[in-house]
């Protein structure tokens, strides 16, 4: 016999259980779901909209339920896959499960933001295009480079925001790929293939292989394209750094935000020149592990005071040592630590 507070919910309106619903605790959602037809609706469009599947056994189960459905595909916007369960770690997981995963995504056809982490990195025939029926607009994409992915990457034409495993690859891209896109993270073989003129802030891993002669080349191309706002630069060779922030501040002078560079300990006048020219930098991150001793606590306010003298348009300094990231910020023309939340968005994309 239903109770007199689930009478009352049936009787509801659909609007009214579409509000009930937009402000119940996630957890109330699935009982919820199961009050009448209105409610289930406006539960499950909550429910599905951002999946975040991080244990395998939920994931097949989710993916394998929104592939024998045709309603629930089309509520999901945003997407994560990636192995959270420690017990799957160690071992690569089945082909089903992948086969789950792309045959979930089939049904996803408003899908906006896509996050898949691949352990092995070669499942990439979930990105068979012909099988897809969305584009997103944000992609991150841990996994090969290869054939498949690339098919994927060049039938996508909104995306905005890309990144992918660091792992440099010789696989390309066609010549007009991803021509919207604005923000790229990778390695810097396939970013030299990304000449669009909308990319304002890339981060590039600088692959073993890579030589000055190879930097110069893409910084020449990249200039030439690209209104860039914000360059993250990954494992520069420690005694390129300051010919790599002389390139980029005359090609980029009107750059916000420029890292990760090494921060040299003696003879800094190139990297102070270099500074100097850049009017709108107003976040800088270096690195200091290399110093002897390591600078830590004031030592580093001595610094940023000193790079704040050539470039006065600074408002936030980041040193790291080894993995410790300290972060200086201006405030009443004083530079006061900051307590960093590594979880927050990194510092090149806030710009």
């Amino acid at each position: 016999m239903q109770t007199q507070a689930e009478a009352e919910a049936r009787s509801l309106s659909p609007e009214l259980c579409r509000r009930i619903a937009c402000h119940a605790r996630a957890g109330d959602l699935p009982r919820l779901a199961q009050t009448n037809k209105a409610f289930q609706l406006a539960s499950e469009q909550r429910i599905y909209r951002q999946l975040n599947l991080g244990v395998p056994e939920t994931a097949f189960l989710c993916l394998n339920t929104i592939a024998s459905s045709e309603r629930l595909g089309p509520y999901v916007h945003d997407l994560c896959i990636y192995v959270g369960d420690r017990r799957w770690q160690r071992h690569p997981l089945p082909h089903r499960y992948w086969q789950a995963v792309q045959l979930g995504m089939k049904k996803m056809r408003n899908l906006e933001f896509v996050y898949i982490h691949d352990p092995t990195g070669k499942n990439t025939f979930i990105l068979n295009p012909t099988e897809l029926n969305f584009q997103v607009r944000e992609a991150q994409l841990l996994m090969d480079l290869d054939e498949s992915m690339a098919n994927f990457l060049n039938s996508q034409h909104r995306v905005e925001r890309l990144q992918l495993a660091d792992e440099p690859s010789q696989t390309q891209l066609k010549p007009g790929a991803l021509a919207h896109l604005q923000q790229f993270s990778g390695p810097l073989s396939v970013a030299a293939q990304l000449m669009t003129t909308r990319l304002t802030h890339v981060q590039i891993r600088i692959e073993d292989t890579s030589t000055p002669a190879s930097l110069d080349h893409l910084f020449v191309h990249l200039s030439a394209r690209m209104p860039l706002i914000s360059l993250n630069l990954l494992d520069i060779p420690r005694g390129h750094s300051v010919n790599v922030l002389q390139t980029v501040s005359k090609m980029w002078p009107d750059l916000k935000y420029i890292g990760c560079l090494s921060f040299p300990s003696r003879e800094r006048e190139r990297f102070h020149r270099s500074l100097a020219t850049m009017h709108h930098l107003r976040i800088i991150e270096v690195y200091a592990t290399s110093w002897e001793p390591q600078p830590i606590g004031a030592i580093q306010k001595i610094f940023a005071a000193e790079l704040y003298v050539f470039c006065p348009s600074l408002r936030l300094i980041a040193f790291w040592v080894g993995d410790t990231r300290s972060v200086w910020a201006l405030e009443d023309d004083k530079w006061i630590f900051q307590s960093h939340n590594p979880s927050i968005e990194p510092l090149w994309k806030t710009v």
